[in-house]
């Protein structure tokens, strides 16, 4: 995700609710991909993130790893790190596995 005037708040600073959303978005995209759509949905239930450095330029990465994988419920633990390998931000998202549009 690059940061920039997009990802960025008014001090310049990669936003801590655009690490957020890039957690959201790969913990969700993770769980589609391990449920059987359409006949399931996967929707985020609790996020938390712990936000360790700042950025203020340059490209973030994030990465997330399966804590668990249930028929209900999904846990993903994510970090987020900048071009250099420091590690930003920390979190964990909890996606419920719902039955979707039939």
């Amino acid at each position: 995700m690059p940061v920039d005037s997009r990802t960025v708040q008014p001090a310049g600073r990669l936003h801590g609710g655009a690490s957020a959303a890039l957690i959201e978005t790969l913990g969700s995209v993770a769980s589609y991909v391990c449920i059987d759509a359409p006949k399931e949905a996967a929707v985020g239930i609790e996020l938390n993130c712990s936000h360790l450095r700042g950025a203020s330029e340059g490209m973030v990465t994030g990465t997330v790893r399966p804590v668990r994988i249930g028929r209900t419920l999904h846990v993903w633990s994510a970090e987020i790190t900048d071009e250099l390998g420091r590690l930003l931000c920390v979190g964990r998202l909890t996606v419920s596995i719902i039955p979707g549009a039939q």
